[in-house]
């Protein structure tokens, strides 16, 4: 390890690590997690395509009060915030 104090949890029985298309294999998990963290493309341009689905693969794959950690653009240029924000109302819409 390079990090030790970082990922010294990396050999936890309970720590599983799959490389793998991530779409792919959460679309086949229901009701299996109790956090995702998605760190993928920013949801604009050909990333908001898509973005809504992946939302909901993702509800679909969490505990029913599972949580999702979502990776978003800087809040402190106008684009990347207006972004965020259609983002932000993407997210209320899927998770209640």
């Amino acid at each position: 390890m390079y990090l030790p104090e970082n990922a010294s949890r990396l050999d936890d029985e309970r720590v599983h690590i799959y490389f793998d298309n991530a779409l792919r294999f959460i679309r086949r998990r229901t009701d299996e997690y109790d956090l995702i963290i998605v760190d993928s493309t920013d949801p604009f341009g050909l990333g908001k395509l898509f973005y809504k689905r992946v939302l909901w693969i993702c509800y679909n794959a969490l505990h029913e009060d599972g949580i999702l950690v979502n990776q978003q653009g800087s809040p402190f240029y106008q684009h990347d915030a207006e972004a965020m924000q259609r983002s932000h109302q993407r997210i209320v819409s899927t998770f209640p």
